[in-house]
């Protein structure tokens, strides 16, 4: 599972669809997400499974460090574009896409 259908399941829930927004098909910020997760797995009127409710809190990610450091890195457009399709595909903003593909190299 993915955090696609964790998104789709948050739209089951009223509230977690308003907060989401147009996040349920594109890459949403994680701020956004988390907050559209935590209202629709607070929301009483949504019957999740317990393996649902663990999908969608599984892409919760606290702010325990405030993210203030800028990396710039200069692409061409067709490399900003494959950049583009990829952090969509996976569901994830382009900067949590390349986050997680940097650090990933490193465990």
């Amino acid at each position: 599972m993915n955090i696609e259908n964790a998104k789709r399941l948050i739209a089951l829930s009223p509230d977690g669809l308003r907060l989401l927004g147009a996040g349920v098909y594109r890459p949403c910020h994680q701020s956004r997400y988390n907050i559209a997760a935590e209202a629709a797995l607070a929301d009483g009127s949504t019957d999740y499974t317990p393996q649902e409710r663990r999908l969608i809190a599984s892409f919760i990610e606290g702010d325990e460090e405030s993210r203030d450091a800028w990396l710039r890195v200069r692409l061409t457009e067709s490399e900003r574009g494959d950049l583009a399709r990829l952090s969509e595909a996976a569901g994830l903003t382009m900067s949590e896409y390349v986050r997680r593909a940097i650090f990933s190299t490193m465990e």
